[in-house]
């Protein structure tokens, strides 16, 4: 909230909600990654209010197919076909991307680690947040394709310690742009505001996430 109203008082184009406001509309771009419930209704039901945005399959496909050839058929080995992904609606050709769209600022939650197992039942994503084999979910890396190539963004601004990105499988440090952390980021600029008592896993956002760390508290 204060971010916000900060950047609108500079003059970027976005919106400041009231905190009470802000943390209800978030709250309901979580429900379809975090909860249970019926996937695929839950989201239909962001398209309609305007709380998600589309991602065509065939354009992740594309990307997908442009990948090394060994680095693609290990994934596809590890994580299956996109095609199969529950996170698939409009007779299972777009991925749903939740968003709130704030002006020409977008707040997006992190995806899953895992998606769900069966339409009612998540995986525990929480065994999987510091995994240095299990391959990410193709609507992982959807939506941070989603980011670079559909809506475009300048910069990403990564709130929570810690996000799951920098800690995709790959090489400790010195990654390659075919790691999963620096796969995923593209050339994204990345700003993550980090709390200053948490050294360790900072050094990991910068080692392994390319993040420019602004520390506070």
């Amino acid at each position: 909230e204060q971010t916000l109203a900060v950047l609108k008082a500079q003059g970027y184009r976005t919106e400041a909600p009231a905190a009470d406001q802000l943390l209800a509309r978030l709250q309901r771009l979580l429900k379809p990654y975090y909860r249970p419930g019926q996937v695929n209704q839950e989201l239909e039901a962001l398209l309609r209010e305007d709380l998600a945005d589309l991602l065509p399959l065939s354009t992740y496909r594309q990307w997908l197919d442009g990948l090394p050839k060994a680095k693609r058929e290990a994934w596809l080995a590890s994580a299956g076909k996109p095609e199969d992904s529950v996170l698939l609606v409009r007779r299972k050709l777009h991925f749903v991307i939740p968003r709130l769209k704030l002006g020409n600022i977008i707040i997006t939650p992190q995806p899953p680690r895992g998606e769900p197992v069966s339409q009612n039942i998540y995986a525990k994503t929480k065994e999987l947040y510091h995994s240095a084999t299990a391959a990410p979910p193709h609507s992982y890396m959807a939506a941070y394709l989603w980011l670079r190539q559909q809506f475009r963004a300048d910069a990403l601004v990564h709130y929570g310690t810690h996000g799951t990105q920098e800690w995709l499988p790959g090489k400790e440090r010195g990654l390659s742009v075919y790691d999963d952390p620096l796969l995923a980021l593209g050339d994204m600029p990345v700003i993550y505001p980090y709390i200053v008592d948490n050294i360790g896993e900072a050094v990991q956002t910068k080692r392994r996430g390319r993040a420019v760390n602004v520390s506070h508290q």
